[in-house]
């Protein structure tokens, strides 16, 4: 947690990756760290940081949690110490302070039992660890991002699916007249039945074991946004 005061900010961040090199228009920065950030007071809101040492953050990337569309990018322009430009505010070598005591790293949700959802509004599990079978009925859109599943999950919604970041071992099975978005996960078996309006089937960085998908009776899509590896594919009106 980076802001924990609850029923204000609940922000989380996931360490992304270390050594990056971002440029922006303050300059050009070495051995970044980018962070994946979210909050359970705005589920559908996630963001990319990525923070210099010595400075801090100097871009920020949001985006759509279920089309992982840019929504808004900011990046540090400039930045002075004392009235002079500078692209360091504290020497990052050789520091020998101490972290805080009593920080607790604080994880995921994990349920070893069967776990039924039902929900007139939307649902979304971030972080979760799921042992055993899942079930999510939705009236609205249903977003599961950073979870491990170890059984099988059956999902109806009334609105777009999002998966993001997902390990499942066993079968995932979609229902609903929705959109269908599978961002960065690995999944085993994922089976989808959409409905009678058109609709779309979109995949990106994704590992599919096995994918078995109707598009229903409306003109629907399946989307290959690249970086996806596809096991057994089985098809039916998707164009």
């Amino acid at each position: 947690y980076q802001e924990f005061p609850p029923g204000g900010v609940l922000d989380q961040a996931v360490g992304l990756a270390t050594g990056e090199t971002v440029e922006v228009p303050a300059g050009t920065f070495q051995n970044v760290f980018r962070t994946r950030d979210t909050s359970i007071r705005e589920p559908f809101g996630i963001s990319d940081k990525s923070c210099a040492p010595g400075l801090g953050t100097v871009r920020e990337v949001k985006y759509d949690i279920e089309t992982n569309e840019i929504l808004q990018t900011a990046e540090l322009v400039s930045v002075t110490l004392h009235g002079v430009p500078t692209t360091t505010l504290v020497d990052p070598t050789d520091f020998d302070g101490t972290n805080a005591a009593g920080n607790t790293a604080v994880g995921g949700v994990e349920f070893a039992e069967d776990v039924r959802i039902s929900a007139k509004g939307s649902v979304v599990l971030s972080g979760a660890g799921l042992e055993d079978s899942t079930s999510i009925t939705s009236g609205a859109e249903v977003a599961i991002l950073d979870s491990v599943f170890s059984d099988s999950v059956w999902i109806l919604a009334g609105d777009n699916v999002a998966l993001r970041n997902v390990n499942a071992e066993d079968r995932i099975s979609i229902l609903g007249d929705v959109d269908t978005f599978v961002l960065d996960s690995d999944i085993d078996d994922l089976w989808i039945r959409q409905g009678d309006s058109d609709n779309t089937l979109t995949f990106e960085g994704s590992d599919i074991g096995r994918l078995s998908a109707d598009g229903g009776r409306g003109t629907n899509l399946f989307e290959d946004r690249g970086d996806n590896v596809f096991g057994r594919v089985r098809l039916r009106r998707l164009l």
